[in-house]
């Protein structure tokens, strides 16, 4: 369920869609159709969904970045208590499996890139 959409305004063609989750997280896209694609989602889910998508205001990479989690973007949720090497298996790489940390914190089971140790 889509809350809304935005325009990231430092990315050429950049919007962000919140979804209506628990969690409330925000995916970032970017495409050269940008305008069109945002007038589409907004014109026709009023019309044949008749439900109408909330227009956010534009903002820059950062503030969405830090909203990526949603509520659980902030330190406390994801700094870990334990932490164990897995090996993921998905159909996204063409290996059929990547490898990960599985952590978990006080409010969150986090999965992190071994490479970055970024939140995936």
């Amino acid at each position: 369920d889509i809350a809304g959409m935005g325009v990231v305004e430092d990315i050429p063609g950049g919007f962000v869609v919140y979804d209506q989750g628990v969690r409330k997280r925000s995916h970032w896209f970017q495409s050269e159709h940008r305008e069109a694609i945002l007038k589409c989602v907004w014109e026709l889910g009023k019309l044949h969904v008749g439900v109408g998508i909330n227009k956010y205001p534009a903002m820059k990479r950062a503030d969405v970045g830090r909203a990526r989690l949603g509520h659980f973007s902030f330190e406390e949720d994801l700094m870990s208590d334990a932490e164990f090497s897995v090996v993921k298996l998905t159909t996204r790489h063409v290996a059929g499996k990547v490898n990960r940390i599985l952590a978990i914190s006080q409010t969150c089971l986090v999965e992190r890139d071994p490479a970055t140790y970024t939140v995936v």
